[in-house]
């Protein structure tokens, strides 16, 4: 079980995507039943069947492409053709054209690292839920050895056979 609470602890999602299972089971539900709490996120019952029924809308009644496109904040990168050509600036030399060329690839720069900021984000996200889900197994470990040492120590006890002569 050490060695599958490293492994769980050391992946990144450049390797390794966490399946929806582990995320529900692992991280939502079997953290509730520890009563494990993660810094700003809610793991209660009720948040938690919530979350389940808004999974099960989801899977039934996909969500619009249009509707995602306003709250995920689609890249869609502007070609350069697309603008106007800018007549209200007045510029010496170059024209308008380089003017414009400018302001796109300073656009386009923008959204790239917007984009980068994202995915490390993201990334960085998942990686907390790997080791998250470590923390679990882990604290489910110590619960499952407590458990064993204290039976096997009473029914060592208890089998001893001056225990029933005093």
């Amino acid at each position: 079980m050490t060695v599958l609470v490293l492994n769980f602890h050391h992946r990144n999602p450049d390797m390794y995507e966490m399946p929806s299972w582990i995320r529900k089971t692992v991280c939502e539900w079997l953290a509730w039943i520890l009563r494990m709490s993660r810094p700003g996120k809610d793991i209660s019952r009720q948040f938690l069947l919530r979350k389940a029924k808004m999974r099960e809308l989801e899977t039934r009644y996909p969500p619009s492409l249009s509707l995602l496109s306003n709250v995920k904040d689609v890249d869609n990168a502007i070609p350069l053709n697309d603008f106007p050509p800018l007549r209200s600036i007045r510029v010496e030399e170059g024209g308008f054209a380089s003017v414009r060329n400018e302001l796109l690839a300073i656009l386009n720069e923008l959204r790239y690292i917007t984009h980068k900021i994202k995915h490390d984000s993201e990334a960085s996200e998942e990686i907390n839920d790997w080791k998250f889900a470590a923390m679990v197994i882990d604290r489910l470990c110590l619960w499952v050895s407590a458990v064993y040492m204290a039976v096997s120590t009473l029914a060592i006890f208890l089998s001893a056979p001056n225990i029933a002569n005093t």
